[in-house]
């Protein structure tokens, strides 16, 4: 009887230890969870923010804020050739980047402890 305590108190603590490390926010990984049902606009519109904050300049895209208070335009990232890939409008994603970003992000995985 003892001995059954004594591991259930020991799950139990390193239950409550794991609790904050799954999250609903987050995966086991620490990627980001995004709900299944996203349509692919939404998914592009994921992934031109996720290029955008990855991003770390001024100038990510044609339409961004410039130092002046302007837009970047011609001096964004995005027209600078064989510099950082980035994602500024729906155009820039393909269907198959999409179904990539969804089987990465939005599709549930399992959990190995």
């Amino acid at each position: 009887m003892r001995g059954r305590i004594c591991i259930s108190a020991i799950l139990s603590g390193v239950l409550l230890t794991l609790a904050p490390i799954i999250s609903h926010s987050q995966n086991y990984l620490g990627e980001p969870n995004y709900p299944t049902q996203l349509t692919n606009d939404e998914v592009r519109e994921l992934m031109i923010q996720m290029s955008i904050r990855g991003y770390r300049g001024k100038c990510a895209c044609p339409y961004s804020p410039d130092a002046i208070g302007g837009i970047c335009g011609t001096e964004s990232a995005y027209y600078r050739p064989g510099g950082f890939k980035i994602y500024c409008f729906y155009r820039d994603i393909s269907s198959e980047e999409v179904y990539f970003w969804k089987l990465k992000y939005a599709t549930p995985r399992a959990r190995i402890f």
